[in-house]
């Protein structure tokens, strides 16, 4: 009897842990892929999707909850067709407990999460904004436009219903790559719209739109993603959809460049030509593809492409042009992986130009990463992998304060690791004291090079440690702003100036020099 009240006692105390965050009671709500929507949200009537999850967590607030909830995601492939937005509804109603900061860092917090989306224990819940690819076919013509060598293994599968254009396709072992040319060098100096190119290099094609350039417009620290607009295949000088960073020309002498190419073509049908290679043609509304790990007959299979740029942003309140926002308190992610977003194009002037960060390097307050806190402040990412994306894992837009980034890892990635990015030069200062801590970032910048692993751009006092950053284009850390009140409405980061708030006499003191 003293045996069975013994176990008694501490299966007891073991079910009270387990649905606990640092001494609080708890609410449960499961998601498993084989649940359905119209079940309770227990453990044994899971939902079938996350977004009826926070729904039922937003219901329960309603009803006067103020207690922690976890949401817990069941192993598997949890798919997100747009961007999950979490807001001060679903965070804590209350202001943070900490009314004074630290030198450096997010500080110590004695409140649990308000509310956690965590992977079930022991278990791999994926968070991933693919799309499955089926139906293919194989491609046995030269109608397509396909090479000799292409024909046979190249397949064919129409894009799915509701998707418009993606610029990254993944399969069940990462990104693939998309079809690129061996590239070459301008053959006289353009301006930031006009490429001079050799006989052969581009045509006129059908889909021009579709067809990008990757260039490095003279200055070797850039890579731009361009949209060709048009080709001119007689007086050899193509016009792109977007300005470049700089005008395009020939890398400098100093330059070690042992191709002595500067501008490669992607998304053409004459570039695919071998194994993990891709095209899209949005106005037929194909997809061709030369499967790396095909089934046993061959066929693409796993094929995945995203639907957004975006998995989730947690947004508070932002008054952009008044002194305050209003945050999101208390949100939580712990365990999950997070894939297959996409890369956020460049598709306009007008959604570019002035709004660059430091050499264009990334653009300000912009949907580019699969996690985005956007007037954010004790919230935290745990234990999470940000694997096998288009761009970026993590950015802290704007308002930003006491949130952590802990023993997570990011790898495979198309642009940077976490970025940090306040408010552009001005009086509102409200992105700092985060922890970046003990992250594992690698194999980042695989698409545009000049990404870093971690850049904190108007963001300071943060607590940056033990993170294991490697395989990188360009840089591993930066902490930077490049900015002065005379740069031009349209200069890299012009819109981004708050010129309100700065003085005349700063103004008119502060001249930017050219050094290059």
């Amino acid at each position: 009897m003293k045996h069975f009240l013994l176990t008694l006692i501490l299966g007891f105390i073991l079910v009270s842990c387990s649905n606990s965050l640092k001494g609080k009671i708890t609410k449960g709500i499961y998601v498993d892929i084989e649940g359905d929507n119209s079940g309770t949200g227990s453990i044994l009537k899971p939902y079938a999707t996350l977004q009826r999850a926070v729904k039922a967590s937003r219901d329960l607030r309603k009803t006067g909850l103020v207690d922690p909830i976890v949401i817990y995601l069941r192993g598997g492939r949890h798919q997100l067709n747009e961007a999950l937005v979490l807001g001060i509804k679903d965070g804590r109603p209350e202001d943070s407990e900490i009314t004074t900061l630290d030198d450096y860092g997010a500080g110590e917090t004695i409140l649990p999460a308000y509310l956690t989306i965590s992977a079930y224990p022991k278990e791999h819940a994926v968070v991933s904004a693919g799309m499955p690819i089926t139906g293919w076919k194989k491609v046995e013509t030269t109608s397509s436009g396909l090479l000799l060598n292409a024909l046979g293994n190249v397949w064919e599968a129409d894009m799915p219903e509701g998707l418009e254009n993606f610029y990254t396709l993944y399969d069940s072992k990462g990104r693939l790559n998309r079809a690129r040319n061996n590239g070459f060098s301008p053959t006289q100096k353009g301006d930031k719209t006009h490429i001079y190119f050799p006989e052969g290099a581009l045509k006129n094609w059908e889909n021009i739109e579709d067809v990008e350039v990757q260039v490095r417009p003279f200055r070797p620290w850039v890579i731009n993603m361009l949209p060709l607009k048009t080709v001119d295949e007689t007086e050899l000088v193509a016009q792109t959809g977007v300005s470049a960073t700089y005008g395009i020309d020939k890398l400098p002498s100093w330059v070690h460049n042992p191709t002595g190419s500067s501008i490669w073509i992607e998304n053409s049908i004459e570039a695919l030509n071998e194994p993990g290679e891709w095209v899209v043609n949005t106005k037929t509304r194909k997809i061709y593809l030369w499967p790396v790990n095909p089934s046993s007959d061959g066929k693409p299979q796993g094929i995945l492409a995203p639907t957004t740029s975006e998995l989730i942003r947690v947004e508070g309140q932002i008054d952009y042009d008044g002194p305050t926002d209003k945050p999101v308190n208390g949100i939580a992610f712990n365990g999950i992986t997070f894939t297959h977003a996409d890369r956020l194009a460049w598709t306009s002037d007008e959604k570019r130009l002035g709004l660059g960060m430091q050499h264009d390097w990334d653009m300000f307050d912009k949907p580019s990463a699969m996690i985005r806190f956007r007037g954010a402040e004790n919230c935290e990412v745990i234990n999470c992998d940000f694997l096998n994306s288009g761009g970026s894992g993590i950015r802290l837009d704007l308002f930003a304060q006491r949130n952590r980034i802990e023993n997570c890892e990011f790898a495979h990635l198309g642009e940077a690791g976490i970025l940090l990015a306040g408010y552009g030069a001005g009086t509102k200062d409200v992105n700092h004291h985060n922890d970046i801590i003990n992250n594992h970032i690698h194999h980042f910048s695989e698409i545009t090079w000049h990404s870093p692993g971690i850049w904190a751009w108007q963001s300071g006092h943060n607590h940056m440690a033990h993170n294991y950053v490697h395989h990188s284009g360009y840089a591993a850390v930066l902490i930077t702003n490049r900015i002065e009140p005379d740069r031009s409405l349209n200069g890299e980061g012009g819109r981004t100036i708050r010129q309100n708030e700065i003085p005349e006499d700063v103004k008119t003191s502060t001249k930017e020099t050219v050094l290059y």
